[in-house]
């Protein structure tokens, strides 16, 4: 069994595979120690492999403690070491995101393209890739927590607890928390809708697949056809 673990900007996410496109016991932790604790009750895994979108302390302190519980030394898998598995349009491939590459590997291995591959957390990512699973391009915008963080912060009347923007349609809103959700679900899924619908225009018709934390919430505010996967990124790690 091996463990495969994706370390978030905000969540640490977790699952175990017996063998190649394959995820089982997945879960996520919210720190460290909740992560280490729920792993105390799977067996001894035979191989890790873990990737990281952080550049704190939490990868070393993480293979710590797999080395503190006797478990084997984790492979951390690196964008540079795979590029030879998918061709990233970038004209660094070195300022693209490990999350990212792995989300598009594990779609190039089960899906028939051209897709559009949308990871939906702090941040919001949306990338191409064309009928060959050539990697085009790709936008990065804000998430919703994130948007709504920053609209608070710089106009702080409007400070308003997160409410549930499934609720909010439609813009005759008549209170400032209800306007304030329904104008973010305007700006966030109505954002990507416009990116999915520019996106198509060159792809055509696209397999519009959806990971991350806010994933699931996204699909249910879009308008196109999608389909969520919540294990994309871990999948991916069993590609490479």
């Amino acid at each position: 069994m091996q463990l495969l673990v994706d370390i978030g900007n905000t969540r640490i996410k977790w699952g175990t595979s017996p063998g190649r496109g394959v995820v089982e016991n997945h879960g996520n932790s919210s720190s460290i120690a909740e992560f280490i604790n729920q792993l105390r009750f799977f067996a001894r895994p035979d191989s890790i492999r873990i990737c990281s979108v952080r550049h704190d302390n939490s990868l070393p302190c993480i293979i710590q403690e797999f080395s503190a519980m006797a478990w084997p030394d984790p492979e951390h898998v690196l964008l540079k070491n795979n590029l030879d598995k998918l061709r990233i349009a970038y004209k660094n491939p070195a300022h693209y995101g490990i999350d990212r590459f792995l989300a598009l590997l594990s779609v190039c291995n089960t899906r028939q393209p051209p897709s559009i591959v949308i990871s939906a957390g702090t941040a919001v990512t949306i990338d191409a890739l064309d009928n060959r699973c050539v990697h085009k391009g790709g936008i990065i915008l804000p998430g919703l927590r994130s948007m709504h963080t920053n609209l608070t912060s710089a106009a702080p009347v409007l400070l308003s607890e997160m409410g549930n923007i499934e609720t909010h349609i439609g813009p005759w809103q008549r209170d400032t928390q209800d306007a304030v959700m329904a104008g973010l679900r305007y700006a966030w899924a109505g954002g990507v809708e416009n990116v999915i619908m520019d996106m198509e225009c060159d792809l055509g018709k696209a397999d519009v697949v959806v990971t991350g934390g806010d994933g699931l919430l996204l699909t249910r505010c879009l308008k196109h056809d999608t389909t969520y996967e919540e294990t994309l990124i871990l999948r991916g790690l069993t590609y490479v």
